[in-house]
Parts: C-alpha cells; sequence; structure tokens
C-alpha cells in the first residue's frame, strides 16, 4: 500500500464511503461508485479485505481498521496469535506487520515496541492501534538488525520474529538464511536482548530441521493448528545457560481451538519402537473393526510433529490403540473422550475391490459418500469417479491401507473436536 492509499483511507469521507458499502460486492461496486478513480480502487479493495477480515481478524473488522492485502496476506489470524500465551514487561516485535501478534501481545505486556522497517505500513500499524485502543505499543519505523544493533533498552522478556518469506520480487523463499530479517545471523543479538525469543515459521518447515538449526537454544517447539490446519510453527529459544531452563526442549501442540499437550522431546522415541499401548496391527484388515472399532483422526499438529504415539501414551494411555503409520489413521479399541481430532465408529470394512464395492453401494442405494483417506494411493476424486458417486451426503467412509491391502471402511460419525484438554497439562 502506498503513502496516497494511506492518505485517502484515513480520511473520513472515504471512511464513510466504505461503512456505507461495506457489505456491497466489491467487484460490482467497481462499476458503481460515483468517485474518482483512485478513490474507488481504495474503497473497493479495502470492503473486499475488511469482509475477508471479519472471520480472520474480527477486531480490525469491528474497529474498521485499513487493512493493507499483503499485509492481510501474510499476517496471523487472531486465533493463531491468542495461542502466544507470553505475559511480562516488556515484548519487542520485531517484524509488526499489520500488527496482530503485536496487538494481542499488548493484552498480556506492559509495554510492546512494534518495529516495522516500511514506513507506510508503521504509520498504519500506529493508525491501527489507535482504533484498537491498543496504547501500550511503541511502533518504532526501523529494521529489526538495526533496531538490535542500537538497542539500549532493559532485556525484553520476549522478542518475537515473523520472517518475511518472500523475496524483493514476491517470490517465496524457503531457507531461514533467505528470510527477512534473517534469524540465523541476528540470534547472538536476539539472545543477548531477549530473556526468550519466539519464532514464526512456516507450517510447511521442518520441525527437526528447526532443532538442527538453532541446537542447543531451543527449549520448546509450537505447532499451532486452526480449523485443523497447521497455521504455525513457533521455536522458542533461551540462553542455553539461562537458570530454570527446561532440562530438555519440548513439543507444544495447539490443537484447533483447545489448549496445548506438552510433550518432552524425548518421547518421540515412542514413533521408532511401538510398545505399551501401541499394539502392531492385526494380520487381516478385516479383524481391525472387532478388536479396534473406532476410527481416529487426531488433529494435524499431531501428524505434523510425528506425535501420534506420544498423543495416546500420555494423554490416554487407557486406550488401546493401533497405529499401522505415523501419517494413517488410528484405530482404538473404544473412543476416549475429550479427544482432540475427530472420531467415527466403525460400521463395516470391505476390501477395496471396485467391482465388488460398486455392487455394493448400489444395493445399498449410497449415491453419495463424504470420503476420508490417509495412506491411500489415489485422490478422492479419483476414488469417488472409479465407485460411481458423488462426494458429500450424509454418509462417510475412509479409505487407507492395512497391512499393504486397500480398504474402505463405512463409519458411523460420533465427536468432532470435545472439551478442553485436561488442565494438569495446561503450558505455564
Amino acid at each position: 500500500m502506498t503513502a496516497e492509499e494511506f492518505r485517502l483511507l484515513a480520511d473520513p469521507a472515504v471512511r464513510r464511503l466504505v461503512e456505507t458499502h461495506l457489505h456491497a460486492d466489491p467487484v460490482r461496486l467497481a462499476f458503481t461508485l460515483k468517485c474518482d478513480r483512485p478513490t474507488a480502487l481504495a474503497v473497493c479493495g479495502q470492503v473486499k479485505y475488511l469482509q475477508r477480515a471479519r472471520t480472520k481478524l474480527p477486531s480490525y473488522h469491528a474497529a474498521r481498521c485499513i487493512v493493507p492485502p499483503l499485509s492481510y496476506e501474510q499476517c496471523s489470524s487472531e486465533a493463531a496469535a491468542a495461542v502466544k500465551d507470553y505475559a511480562g514487561e516488556l515484548c519487542i516485535d520485531l517484524t509488526c506487520g499489520l500488527g496482530v501478534d503485536a496487538c494481542h501481545f499488548s493484552r498480556r505486556f506492559r509495554k510492546v515496541v512494534a518495529v516495522e522497517r516500511d514506513p507506510v505500513l508503521a504509520d498504519i500499524a500506529r493508525y491501527n492501534f489507535r482504533l484498537l485502543g491498543a496504547s501500550n505499543i511503541e511502533v518504532v519505523n526501523d529494521s529489526a538488525e538495526n533496531f538490535l544493533q542500537g538497542c539500549d533498552r532493559e532485556t525484553a522478556d520476549l522478542i518475537y520474529l515473523d520472517p518475511a518469506r518472500r523475496n524483493g520480487a514476491d517470490r517465496r523463499v524457503f531457507l531461514l538464511r533467505d528470510c527477512s530479517p534473517d534469524v540465523t545471523a541476528l540470534l547472538p543479538s536476539l539472545l543477548a536482548h531477549g530473556t526468550k525469543t519466539v519464532i514464526k515459521l512456516s507450517p510447511l518447515f521442518d520441525a527437526e530441521e528447526a532443532l538442527r538449526i538453532f541446537h542447543p537454544h531451543v527449549s520448546r517447539l509450537g505447532i499451532v493448528s486452526i480449523g485443523n490446519e497447521c497455521k504455525e510453527l513457533l521455536v522458542e529459544l533461551t540462553p542455553a545457560a539461562r537458570p530454570g531452563r527446561p532440562e530438555e526442549p519440548e513439543y507444544a501442540v495447539f490443537p484447533s481451538g483447545r489448549r496445548p499437550y506438552v510433550f518432552p522431546l524425548s518421547e518421540k522415541d515412542l514413533l521408532l519402537s511401538p510398545s505399551g499401548n501401541a499394539p502392531e496391527p492385526d494380520a487381516l484388515p478385516e479383524k481391525i473393526s472387532e478388536r479396534f472399532p473406532w476410527l481416529l483422526i487426531p488433529d494435524v499438529a499431531f501428524y505434523k510433529g510425528r506425535l501420534l504415539r506420544s498423543l495416546f501414551a500420555r494423554y490416554y494411555p487407557e486406550t488401546e490403540v493401533c497405529i499401522p503409520t505415523e501419517t494413517g489413521f488410528c484405530f482404538a479399541a473404544k473412543a476416549p473422550a475429550d479427544f482432540p481430532g475427530k472420531a467415527f465408529r466403525i460400521a463395516e470394512i470391505h476390501e477395496y475391490r471396485l467391482k465388488t464395492l460398486r455392487k455394493w453401494l448400489r444395493e445399498r442405494k449410497i449415491q453419495r459418500l463424504n470420503l476420508l483417506k490417509r495412506n491411500f494411493p489415489y485422490p478422492a476424486e479419483a476414488i469417488a469417479k472409479a465407485l460411481g458417486i458423488g462426494e458429500g451426503g450424509n454418509d462417510c467412509a475412509a479409505f487407507t491401507e492395512v497391512n499393504d491391502r486397500p480398504v474402505m471402511l463405512l463409519l458411523e460419525p460420533f465427536e468432532s473436536y470435545g472439551q478442553p484438554a485436561p488442565s494438569k497439562h495446561e503450558s505455564p
């Protein structure tokens, strides 16, 4: 967003135009709005992004904040920001952007310093923070590198960074050293100026790689999912010699809308040698529904952390489960209470033989199915086409491989995202 666009959108008359047409179709509005072209473009753009912000950024929508398009696409949602449960006196956000995380931190810290290198975005952040009532945020127009180099403030309780994963040509980059700022180069300064540093990484970033890059300073890896979709990987760093530092790093998994599930990193060994409550799968897939009549699908964050066995061993030790692979479905003798995911009773199980299944579906007069799949070689669209059915409807089926044999499981819905996780495992 340019300085001129910001000036236009901050004008009271233009703000009234945006408010008047907030529920209009932005495309149609572009042809009917009677004003000069720059104003029309600015108004239509804000109508479009304020409509989108209603779900992702409800506070920004309610306050009618100015929402630059690129900043909107790159920012955290308010739901994702809310899981960052840090608090203290001083927080420094070195990558302010639209300021969603900074605004969240302003409710938990006495003061927040938000650093933004783009002068227009810095002005927009100041403007929005006033609308949001976040009066304890100081916006500094500077780069993260320059700010840290000249920083003479007291040690921050938290330094937060969300490195931009695009270069100047607006192309995505994947290596940390190519992001802006380069957190690997800034690491000594971050550890010197902050009691704790949290780096937000792409959900596609490999957690094991983060451990390798930032060893021995990693104290926690946080995996955040919203709506059963991984949104953020949070890497928490503390000086290796800091008193009170955990003896070993831990995983904190934040399933959609729930309190965190916390695991010592050593518990990932459970993935390598099934034991305890994780028996080997039965020899024949037909027998699974007899011994394990429930199909469980943990929140995607547990798949991301490769923590399926750890989830059951630590939080549901009384539940007998069968986990054929760390990327597939889980089968259980019963459905545990307050399960962080979805649970279905297995009604029937069939080997994936197209001719037999098509006949069975015709006899049952099933014309549509909600299709779930894991560890299955064909996409849902191809499965539906091969079976001669549509997707959707009231019936649900899961497709997977057990003992290298493809199967279809007809499911009865049971539970989806129950009550909050047990309080004894709340994050400190």
